[in-house]
C-alpha cells in the first residue's frame, strides 16, 4: 500500500487548524512546522511624525497588505494612537484581510484580484486617480508591493509599521514532507534553512507573487489563489492528483 504524502503547513496552528483537519480527513498525513511568530508592535517615530504634520494631505486611501496587519492597526489605533479619519477608500489584498477588516466594521470597498500587493495598488489608483496620497499598513519585513507601484503611479505614500514577523524555531522533519505549504517567500526560505531535504517537494504558494518568488528560487509550485482554506486544500488535492499518487 503506497504511503499517503506528508504535507507541511508552515502557517501559524490558528491559521492552520480548518486546513490541516481537511487534509487529514481526505488522507493525507499533515504536520506543523510554523515559520512565523507575529508580533503587533506601534509604527515608528518617523512615521508618527509624518501622520501629525498639520499640513499634511490626509491619505484618502488606506491599503491592508495582510490580516496581521489589520491586527496591529487596530490594536495600536486602540491604544490611543494618533487620530485618523477613517478614508474614503478602505482596500485589502485577499478575502482574508477583507474579513478582518469586516470584522471592525471597516468594509474594503476594493479587494485585490489577484490578491498581490502590486494589483492592490493599480486597483486603488483606478478607483482614485493620480496623486492622491494613500497609506499603506505592513509589517517589518513586508516586500511593499504595493508601496512602490504606488509611488510609480504618482502617490504620495504613507506607512504604517504596525506589526513583526518573527522566525521561531522551526522544526526538522524526518521524513522529508511531499509538499509544503507557503505563504510566502521568507516563509518558505526560513522552512528551507531548517529542512533543506525538502528543496524536492511540491510547494503551494498563496498568491501569484509567491509562486513567482519561488520558481525562481528553482522549486516546484503550485499556486492557491488566495489564503482561503478551500483555495488551500484544492490546491493540494489537485497537485497530487497530477502526480498520480494515491491517497
Amino acid at each position: 500500500m503506497p504511503t499517503r504524502p506528508l504535507i507541511a503547513l508552515t502557517r501559524s496552528p490558528e491559521d492552520n487548524a480548518t486546513l490541516m483537519e481537511r487534509l487529514e480527513n481526505a488522507g493525507f498525513r499533515v504536520v506543523q512546522a510554523p515559520t512565523l511568530s507575529i508580533r503587533l508592535c506601534p509604527p515608528t517615530p518617523e512615521e508618527l511624525h509624518v501622520l501629525s504634520q498639520a499640513d499634511m494631505e490626509a491619505p484618502e486611501a488606506f491599503l491592508f497588505a495582510s490580516r496581521h496587519g489589520v491586527e496591529g492597526f487596530f490594536s495600536w489605533l486602540n491604544s490611543g494612537g494618533v487620530a485618523l479619519v477613517r478614508p474614503r477608500l478602505v482596500s485589502a489584498v485577499g478575502p482574508a484581510t477583507a474579513r478582518a477588516l469586516a470584522e471592525r466594521d471597516w468594509p474594503a470597498q476594493i479587494v485585490a484580484d489577484p490578491p498581490t500587493g502590486r494589483a492592490l495598488a493599480e486597483a486603488v489608483h483606478a478607483q482614485l486617480g493620480e496623486g492622491v496620497a494613500a497609506l499603506c499598513v505592513r509589517g517589518v519585513t513586508s516586500r511593499d508591493e504595493a508601496n512602490r507601484r504606488l509611488a510609480e503611479l504618482g502617490h504620495r505614500v504613507l506607512t504604517l509599521t504596525v506589526y513583526r514577523n518573527e522566525e521561531p524555531e522551526i522544526i526538522r522533519l524526518d521524513p522529508v514532507p511531499d509538499g509544503v505549504v507557503a505563504a510566502s517567500p521568507l516563509s518558505a526560505k526560513r522552512f528551507l534553512r531548517a529542512n533543506p531535504a525538502a528543496r524536492d517537494a511540491l510547494f503551494f504558494a498563496i498568491g501569484p507573487s509567491t509562486a513567482e518568488a519561488l520558481r525562481d528560487k528553482g522549486l516546484r509550485v503550485r499556486l492557491s489563489a488566495s489564503t482561503d482554506d478551500d483555495d488551500l486544500f484544492s490546491a493540494v488535492l489537485e497537485g497530487f492528483s497530477q502526480r498520480n499518487e494515491k491517497l
